[in-house]
């Protein structure tokens, strides 16, 4: 459940934000906004979230707020016997709250840079849901020695700094982002035959930090068709680098609808490959909105683990689900979506 205390920071920040205008010498009739929802649901599993942004123009640059609210929904279900023969099916619904601040200024015509920050408190994912889920009911309320199970507190902080290039103005550019975060997460639990802490429970990690550097390019090949390629390698605490390779298009088919088909591919080591295709249509409403019905598919033929893993009983998504952009109070219209 989302800690009072974070959200009364992020409502102080962004009244301090809308407040701080005029020193900033920005009217709201200059701020452009937006505000968008998504839904995601399949195979007991089903994503909702609301979203708002604003751009702030200043002299120097733009400021750019971000506040963002998500509740997760899951059918556990137990796998039963023989694999699991402890846990029983529960429904669990979580929270994820967001806030993102980015300021972005140009160096010279073709160069910009930005600098972000994110704070999120609560649950992002469906299987750091499962997996507490599984190892709540295992172990919470057990005389054992060792550690015992704590209720997690899920959370992140996030920096970046992008550098952007328009290389061929209005048409190509090429993106440099270099990130670090620290995220507490729910821990795993595992019961120890042997060793130092032999017939002991041991809690797992709880605080990860991540380092990356992503790189990424839009071309609009044609006044109809855009097309995105990008790679990112990470590295996470105690894991191998991870690396990411995401392709997608937006082709549009007239004045109002457009087909976007984005696919992701990522690999670590030789235990670890996921793959993602995601399909939508979306059609421009007036020029204060589209509408976006979305199909996604998702592969995992592998994960961190060996094939024996609790993570292996985690169920493959593949979702249906519909997304709403509305713009609020400045949206040019612009019939070119691609």
């Amino acid at each position: 459940m989302m800690n009072r205390h974070t959200m009364k920071l992020m409502n102080r920040i962004s009244l301090i934000a809308v407040c701080s205008l005029p020193y900033w010498g920005t009217s709201l009739s200059a701020v452009e906004s937006d505000l968008d929802f998504e839904w995601l649901e399949g195979d007991g599993i089903r994503y909702t979230t609301w979203s708002g942004s604003a751009i702030i123009p200043t002299e120097s640059g733009e400021w750019s707020l971000g506040l963002s609210w998500q509740d997760v929904g899951l059918e556990y279900r137990s796998t039963g016997f023989p694999v699991d023969i402890i846990t029983e099916d529960q429904d669990r619904t979580e929270q994820l709250a967001a806030f993102e601040l980015e300021w972005s200024s140009w160096i010279s015509e073709s160069v910009q840079s930005r600098t972000g920050l994110t704070v999120s408190e609560g649950w992002g994912s469906h299987t750091g849901i499962w997996l507490d889920e599984y190892y709540r009911q295992v172990w919470k309320g057990r005389s054992i020695n060792g550690d015992s199970y704590e209720d997690p507190s899920p959370s992140s902080l996030g920096l970046s700094q992008t550098v952007r290039w328009d290389y061929v103005p209005g048409t190509a550019q090429l993106l440099v982002t270099l990130g670090a975060s620290r995220r507490d997460i729910a821990p795993g639990y595992e019961f120890e035959v042997e060793g130092d802490r032999a017939g002991e429970l041991v809690r797992g990690i709880s605080r990860l930090t991540d380092l990356s550097l992503d790189i990424s390019s839009e071309n609009s090949l044609h006044a109809k068709l855009k097309i995105r390629n990008g790679l990112t390698v990470s590295k996470t605490t105690e894991r191998e680098e991870r690396l990411t390779l995401r392709s997608g298009a937006n082709i549009a088919l007239d004045e109002y609808w457009v087909l976007r088909a984005t696919g992701v591919y990522v690999r670590e080591s030789s235990d670890f490959e996921a793959k993602k295709w995601s399909f939508s249509l979306s059609e421009k409403w007036g020029q204060n909105g589209q509408c976006m019905p979305r199909r996604v598919f998702i592969r995992i033929p592998g994960r961190l683990s060996s094939p024996t893993s609790l993570q292996m009983l985690i169920p493959n998504w593949k979702p249906w689900g519909g997304r709403w952009e509305s713009c609020g109070m400045i949206c040019s219209s612009n019939k070119d979506f691609a």
